[in-house]
């Protein structure tokens, strides 16, 4: 699966992380939080970004950072 919906990833056995066209990372999702890099920094926005719902829409949040 190759997929843009990063809540899908957590599922997965294996994750690669491209970024520029190259590969940068790959393991599971716990293994990839844990070590903090490209994938962990895309998954976790940082403590001062502002979490909104979109206005009419109950299941879509913007992230401001």
């Amino acid at each position: 699966m190759i997929t843009h919906d990063l809540t899908l990833a957590p599922d997965a056995d294996r994750i690669l992380v491209v970024v520029g066209g190259r590969l940068v990372e790959t393991g599971t999702h716990g293994e990839l939080l844990a070590r903090g890099g490209a994938y962990a920094r895309l998954v976790s926005p940082p403590p001062e970004a502002i979490v909104q719902t979109a206005p009419g829409a109950d299941d879509t949040m913007i992230l401001r950072w």
